[in-house]
């Protein structure tokens, strides 16, 4: 027996109960899962003022190991791919801090970030994914997202930006 990609689950931050994309500034883990993972459903749509004079965001969502039995071993995480704007990217990071199956920070906003530690964001791919560690049945690990939208950023439609989670399942 495997675990599936079924059995991993991204769900919001910021409450015990339903969290929202506008709602994931970090803190508890909600219920309810991300159905897609696109910017939309993370991140709001990019405001005129904001692809104006440009703008940073942040986000926070938890891997979560829905597998009844079975730990997600050597977890790691990285992009398939970034936003497909030309004006705008995504980066990623993981609080080294917070063990796993705890609680994230809370930011006061979307626009503060994440501190105590500073958090080393980056851009992960399959050659060099961030690494999450083992996730046990039922537990979680929570991901910072910062999205970097330049100055005079065009209007796009349907921006997307996708991740994965890998890791061996322990036999």
């Amino acid at each position: 027996m495997a675990i599936l990609t079924t059995d991993i689950h991204y769900r919001f931050s910021g409450t015990s109960g339903t969290g929202t994309a506008n709602g994931s500034l970090g803190g508890l883990k909600a219920t309810n899962q991300l159905t897609t993972d696109t910017s939309q459903n993370i991140f709001d749509n990019v405001t005129g003022t904001e692809s104006q004079s440009g703008d940073i965001e942040y986000r926070c969502f938890y891997v979560h190991n829905a597998h009844a039995t079975l730990t997600l071993v050597t977890a790691q995480i990285w992009f398939v791919s970034n936003t497909t704007s030309g004006d705008d990217t995504v980066d990623m990071a993981i609080d080294n801090t917070v063990a796993i199956n705890g609680t994230e920070q809370t930011i006061a906003n979307e626009s503060t970030a994440p501190s105590s530690p500073a958090l080393s964001f980056s851009n992960p791919t399959s050659g060099s994914p961030l690494t999450i560690g083992n996730i046990g049945p039922g537990q979680h690990k929570g991901i910072w997202l910062r999205r970097t939208v330049n100055a005079g950023a065009a209007a796009f439609t349907n921006n997307q930006f996708s991740w994965i989670v890998e890791g061996e399942t322990a036999g």
